[in-house]
Formats: C-alpha cells, structure tokens, sequence
C-alpha cells in the first residue's frame, strides 16, 4: 500500500551507499545510520528514561504547537493519535528520502 494515498505499491529501489552522503548540506538535518532493532533500542531507553534524566527527558517533551500536525519539543516530535493518545518521535526528509520513527 502507498502511504500517500495512492492506489499501487511504492517501487522497491535498489539500496545505495548511505554513508557518502553529508546531510550538513541541508542546515540542521542530523545523519544517523542504524538498524530498525538498534534504533528501536535506543528510542526505548530515552523514553524509558535510561539515557538522560527525567528533567531533561521532560524539557525534550516541552512542545509547542505546529501547522504540520505535530507539536514540536527539543528534538521530539508528539503526534497526536485518537482519543487522546500520543506518539512521540522524529520524522525527516531528505533528498527524496523520508523516514518516521515513534
């Protein structure tokens, strides 16, 4: 399925050589090559609360209100999901390469 509203599959493309690429191009972007296991083990441990303390923890989720549909904290994205529910992450895009982790 297309997550942007499409009516086909998204193509699968062939992989390419993440690491030559300096995404400092593009202002403040950040660069971060991992795996979907690794990255879910460190989202883990910050939200749990194992990497900083509570109080930076909660400065990083200190958000303020956007047009893009998520509230923005320091380096935090909140989503807000139905009945009153959130998910917290971090989305970008990039030289036509788009991610979302939360």
């Amino acid at each position: 399925m297309n997550p942007a509203g499409g009516s086909g599959d998204l193509p699968i493309l062939p992989a390419s050589a993440a690491t030559r690429m300096n995404p400092s191009l593009d202002w403040a972007a950040g660069e971060m090559i991992s795996t979907g296991r690794d990255l879910n083990r460190f989202l883990a441990a910050l939200a749990g609360g194992r990497i900083l303390s509570s109080s930076s923890l909660a400065a990083m989720r200190t958000v303020q209100a956007t047009d893009a549909g998520f509230g923005y904290g320091l380096g935090l994205q909140e989503y807000p999901l139905p009945y009153g529910a959130e998910a917290w992450g971090h989305s970008g895009e990039l030289i036509g390469d788009a991610g979302v982790h939360a």
